[in-house]
């Protein structure tokens, strides 16, 4: 095993790992550049993915 660099500074003000799986798939939380707010990753194929992202929008409740 060795040690590598999440980071993805072009994408995230800060990010840090929470799990890695048995086959290397990297989980995590990020702040996204530009906000504050915290969001999961996933890294995949090397790249850093903001969860969030693959999500559809939610919609706003709807009132009967």
């Amino acid at each position: 095993r060795e040690i590598i660099d999440i980071h993805d500074a072009s994408m995230a003000e800060w990010s840090s790992a929470s799990a890695v799986n048995n086959h290397g798939v990297i989980i995590g939380n990020m702040t996204p550049r530009g906000t504050q707010q915290s969001a999961a990753f996933i890294i995949i194929d090397d790249r850093m993915v903001d969860l969030n992202t693959l999500a559809p929008p939610r919609r706003p409740p709807t009132t009967a």
